[in-house]
């Protein structure tokens, strides 16, 4: 017996009775939140998986700084990461430092108060280096989640698991998660839409997770572990013929409550906008995802596309999908938001998403 072509296996996916798919069925998006649907089933089970490339610092040689400068090494460590190689020479490194406009009134007393001088000129800038120019890990990130699809209200609970792979694999726990969503239709042939919702993140991950939000900063509150997260957003939508059309904000607000990080609190507003093709059995999807920083957040101002294929019926939904950046902050920006792996952001996601439902 000859072998059926994928395309066509797909297709017996696809409920021919029983409950039909509702409005939106094709609009389920990579990066920003879709709007609500009826895709026929009550409980969905599935993973995304990400990875992407981070400069990260090598911490052996960090470690060896602080071995070889124990009294030095937390106040050059922080002042390091907010400054940029190329603004130091070889000599005065305290007023050098002092000068760099980043730096808070309590990191220049701190400078001010270290027992260096010129003959320390060397070991600043091997520092700062170090933090300048860290070598390239893989990152990856496996994310299983429970959908609950209620006629109401959708829910969704994420359990988010960060990977390093540079010398050796590691892993580390991310924040847990739940996603309430609330939907409305309105038309036939034509249809417009609104949800809105709200995503709450607990601070239940470990230090080194904070390395996946430089990976893909629009899945940061995921993350970085020091940070409790309530983010409310709203979705317009429109569904044309074989076209969907949606819109999204999201205002995103962060609150310190562990381990004492730079800000007490970070908020900023992502929002995004795209558009999905039906080509039958798979859909294209084209997103525009942005961030904005309202307060603490200069590292979030940035833009995105996402562009992927996605296959959803009742029974499977799968998606791959890439990533690039198009407006991306520079390096200094993060520091406060990479207490273990110093660096930027990584120049591509790739996301692979799958989940089965009843």
């Amino acid at each position: 017996m000859k072998r059926l072509p994928f395309f066509l296996i797909l297709m017996f996916l696809v409920p021919m009775d029983g409950h039909a798919a509702g409005p939106f069925s094709k609009g389920r998006l990579f990066v920003s939140p879709s709007m609500k649907t009826d895709l026929g089933r009550f409980v969905g089970v599935g993973m995304t998986f990400t990875v992407a490339p981070v400069r990260m610092a090598q911490k052996t040689l960090l470690d060896q700084f602080e071995k070889d400068h124990p009294k030095d090494y937390e106040t050059m460590l922080e002042v390091a990461q907010y400054v940029d190689a190329e603004d130091l020479s070889g000599s005065d490194p305290k007023a050098q430092l002092m000068a760099i406009p980043q730096l808070s009134p309590e990191q220049k007393s701190a400078i001010e108060d270290l027992p260096i001088d010129d003959s320390d000129s060397q070991l600043v800038l091997d520092v700062v280096n170090i933090m300048k120019n860290p070598s390239t890990a893989v990152t990856f990130s496996m994310e299983p989640f429970v959908e609950l699809h209620f006629d109401a209200m959708d829910l969704t609970f994420t359990v988010p698991i960060a990977g390093f792979d540079g010398h050796s694999v590691d892993f580390a726990m991310g924040n847990v998660g739940i996603d309430m969503r609330f939907g409305h239709h309105f038309g036939t042939g034509i249809v417009g839409g609104l949800s809105y919702g709200v995503q709450v993140w607990a601070p239940t991950g470990t230090g080194k997770a904070n390395a996946l939000g430089l990976a893909n900063l629009m899945w940061s509150t995921r993350y970085f572990h020091e940070y409790v997260t309530a983010a409310p957003y709203l979705i317009l939508g429109l569904e044309l013929p074989m076209l969907t059309i949606q819109a999204s904000c999201l205002y995103n607000a962060m609150f310190g409550v562990r381990d004492s990080p730079d800000f007490d609190q970070v908020q900023y507003i992502q929002y995004g906008g795209a558009v999905s093709l039906d080509l039958f059995v798979l859909t294209l999807v084209a997103e525009i995802s942005g961030l904005s920083g309202i307060q603490n957040a200069q590292a979030y101002n940035s833009l995105v596309s996402t562009v992927g294929l996605r296959f959803t019926s009742s029974v499977l939904d799968l998606g791959l999908a890439g990533q690039f950046p198009i407006i991306q902050e520079s390096g200094s920006s993060f520091a406060s938001f990479s207490s273990v792996s110093f660096g930027n952001p990584s120049d591509f996601n790739v996301m692979l998403t799958g989940s089965i439902g009843l």
